[in-house]
């Protein structure tokens, strides 16, 4: 048996659980009045949870100890060079009582203002019983008398309202910030008609921001705030009711599984009906879960632990230059011992708890993947079928195109489906194009959708063949654009943000090569591997090249 299988069905074993945790920044014009201040709120707080008057050492702001039978216990340490104050407070659930919560607050200063930060564990003796994850009341104390920050932004006790250009570029610069280490939780407003509570929102954003305060920054995004933002992200967006948690900073590698998407019928259905009361509860869980098992935030605000010993240390130094008494000093040394001998044990008990939540993790994460992939084959598979049943269509009634290219957006929507995609840039381009032979221009885009998209969905060397001979019937070749890296001299023409990342239009279809714009064609593109389609960028004339 290992040791976790031991710890796990040893009926009487200490279980220990971070339940939460968080740092903020507090903005303040007299940081030393303000840390004073702040200080002075918390120890009011040790004082209410004690249910006695403590000892003057802590009420005074410096290193003390309160345990008397009877009443709850409070442990404070101090240190003077860096200023830093940190406080552990032990509180006996009273339903359970073999189970006690140990919250730890910290404080202290840097170059930018204040660090306000919390821990919160659960500790059990035997089986575990159900809980809620928090945080102290503290942190939303603190909040409403002064302007705090995470991950250099101004947060609130309520949800950030993007609905704005300016909102957007904010969200934008948020979400793609290498400094970030908190998730984003974006709630988007609802289209449908039924949805009219709290003004087509799903879930409460304002009560979630105060609930996860200090661990993510919520934000709700109004209808055409989302649709400009899916204009950006592509896949990456959130849009009418659903809710999306973006976890970590936006990188080329993100897919649409890399940050959680719960759509409006998931709320609407989730935990059995439940609906959006508990999806709201659940996402609380999943930030404060989430936030426990952040280890660089013990970077930011060491544990209690850490800075009791420091301030332990200096006792003994400060001590042995007033001369005590070796026994005096001997006295000391051993309550440090002891002391550290219950952290230990306690940090052992918690290390287990983080690998046995880590496992839970990781096969989580393999059932949704494997959920997401059998999804996708599904939805191909009926894609191909309706491919197949509308190629036959086709070939029973022949195609009647517009006379102009000015409808080639009407045309697209209604005939191209989605495995061919004109991008509002192509469409321009073609509209203003005084290129001649417009039925050209629409039998190219006919026969990348039944020809190219399929044999590049597919593999298939019959598909393969088919194409081949429609592009000698086109009097089309394939070849590789003017991309990479000489195609920078030329700004934004060959690139455009794609589903959150930034794609070059790397091949092209040629035409008559000519540099008249009547008659020369090109239709440059890049195949999206993750959605299986083509995404055209311009049709039908030329992009510049170092030739043009």
């Amino acid at each position: 048996m290992t040791q976790i299988e031991r710890w796990k069905t040893d009926g009487n074993q200490r279980r220990v659980e971070r339940i939460s945790q968080s740092t903020i920044e507090i903005v303040a014009t007299d940081i030393p009045a303000a840390f004073e201040d702040i200080r002075a709120s918390l120890i009011e707080w040790l004082s209410r949870k004690a249910g006695a008057k403590l000892p003057e050492a802590i009420l005074d702001g410096r290193t003390g100890d309160f345990n008397t039978i009877g009443f709850q216990r409070v442990e404070t340490a101090a240190l003077t060079d860096p200023s830093y104050w940190a406080a552990r407070q032990d509180d006996q659930d009273r339903d359970f009582p073999r189970r006690s919560w140990i919250t730890e607050a910290a404080l202290s200063t840097n170059e930018r203002g204040i660090v306000l930060g919390h821990r919160l564990h659960c500790v059990t003796l035997g089986e575990a019983a159900p809980f809620s994850r928090s945080i102290p009341r503290f942190m939303r104390d603190v909040a409403r008398r002064f302007e705090t920050r995470l991950d250099g932004r101004k947060i609130e006790l309520k949800a950030k309202r993007v609905t704005t250009t300016e909102d957007i570029e904010w969200l934008f610069s948020l979400l793609t910030s290498s400094a970030r280490r908190h998730p984003v939780i974006g709630v988007a407003q609802s289209y449908r008609p039924n949805d009219t509570a709290n003004d087509g929102y799903l879930v409460d954003a304002d009560a979630l921001a105060a609930a996860v305060f200090g661990t993510a920054h919520v934000c709700m995004i109004g209808r055409e705030a989302s649709e400009e933002l899916t204009s950006i992200l592509g896949e990456l967006s959130v849009l009418n009711g659903g809710v999306r948690s973006w976890r970590h900073s936006l990188s080329l590698e993100d897919t649409r599984f890399s940050h959680p998407l719960s759509t409006a019928k998931m709320i609407d259905d989730w935990a059995q009906g439940g609906g959006a009361k508990r999806f709201e509860r659940e996402v609380i869980d999943w930030c404060l879960r989430y936030s426990a098992g952040r280890r660089d935030a013990d970077k930011a605000v060491p544990p209690f632990s850490e800075v009791r010993h420091i301030s332990a240390q200096r006792e003994r130094q400060a001590a042995k230059a007033e001369g005590r008494t070796d026994q005096e000093l001997l006295e000391l040394a051993l309550n440090e011992n002891e002391r550290l001998a219950k952290e230990m044990e306690i940090a052992r008990e918690e290390h287990l708890q983080m690998l046995d939540l880590a496992e839970e993790d990781v096969q989580r994460i393999h059932g949704e993947r494997d959920d997401a992939l059998s999804e996708q084959n599904r939805l191909l598979a009926r894609l191909k079928h309706i491919e197949a049943a509308l190629a036959s269509q086709r070939t029973a009634s022949p195609e009647k195109f517009p006379e102009d290219l000015s409808e080639l957006k009407e045309w697209a929507n209604d005939n191209l489906g989605d495995s061919v995609v004109l991008l509002p840039r192509a469409l321009n381009a073609a509209k203003k194009s005084p290129f001649e032979d417009v039925e050209y221009v629409f039998q190219v885009l006919i026969g990348i959708r039944d020809g190219y998209a399929p044999m590049r969905r597919s593999g298939d060397v019959e598909l393969k063949n088919a194409w081949d001979d429609r592009m000698r019937e086109l009097g089309l070749t394939l070849t590789p654009s003017f991309a990479g890296a000489g195609a920078g001299e030329f700004g934004d023409e060959y690139r455009t943000m794609w589903s959150g990342r930034n794609r070059e239009f790397d091949m092209h279809f040629k035409g008559c090569s000519s540099r008249d714009p009547r008659y020369g064609f090109r239709c440059y593109f890049f195949w999206d591997d993750e959605k299986k389609c083509v995404v055209i960028g311009a049709i039908p004339g030329h992009l510049t090249t170092r030739a043009s």
